[in-house]
């Protein structure tokens, strides 16, 4: 069971931004430039006033909504993740009030169900950077899960302590859930999100950890929208 909202991951956002691009790397300087530093100063401008101009272009022609690694899927497709496989089928929103807060909220409840293709137990998601996101597409405000249930559930499931999805290739059902603020407005469908995953070590120059899943910000990512059914208030 993992509780909380971790940093923003713009990637899982409902429009699709850019992908982070290595910086421009600094050309060996020429021997005129070492005698005439001015000279190199305008250049790094034209180079800085160039690379302005193609941000201000995409930003206005919308390039960035054309990632092509934006993959669109329908509801119960599956979904490859690389640490596992999800297949997401439907969704349910539930207005309340929040017992800590004592504020109107929603409950977003997304069913499917998910298989591990590798061979030790993979996180159904990632606490600490998630590679699932629920959607408003009028507000585009991107939720992480609050909590997922792994195993057999009803239209009331309860929260779980088991995270891990173990090896065997073999389905099994998976909760989501999500809350969204007292204004959220429901509409007929629900986009979600998935990212892909990768086995890294994140560690500086990897000493002192182990290869771990983690969202991987290069990778592809999958967007479904999940027929969304009203229930009464809770």
């Amino acid at each position: 069971m993992t509780n909380g909202q971790p940093p923003p991951n713009p990637d899982l956002a409902g429009e699709a931004p850019a992908q982070n691009s290595p910086g421009l790397g600094q050309p060996d300087a020429p021997a005129s430039a070492i005698r005439r530093p001015k000279r190199k100063l305008v250049g790094w401008l034209v180079v800085a006033g160039v690379a302005v101009s193609l941000l201000a272009g995409l930003a206005v022609g919308k390039g960035f909504d054309q990632r092509k690694d934006v993959v669109e899927v329908a509801a119960g497709a599956e979904i490859d993740c690389r640490s596992v496989v999800f297949r997401f089928d439907s969704a349910t929103a539930q207005p309340g009030v929040d017992i800590l807060s004592e504020q109107e909220n929603w409950k977003i409840l997304v069913y499917g169900t998910v298989r591990n293709p590798n061979t030790g137990n993979v996180p159904v998601f990632s606490s600490s950077y998630p590679n699932i996101a629920a959607t408003d597409p009028d507000t585009q405000t991107t939720k992480y899960p609050n909590w997922a249930q792994l195993g057999q559930y009803d239209r009331e499931p309860k929260r779980s302590t088991r995270s891990m999805v173990y090896p065997g290739n073999e389905w099994m059902p998976v909760v989501f859930s999500f809350e969204f603020p007292g204004e959220y407005q429901p509409a007929a469908t629900l986009p979600l999100s998935a990212g892909e995953m990768e086995f890294t070590d994140i560690a500086l120059w990897g000493l002192g950890s182990d290869p771990v899943w983690n969202y991987d910000s290069y990778g592809k990512i999958y967007r479904t929208y999940l027929p969304l059914t009203l229930l009464p208030p809770q």
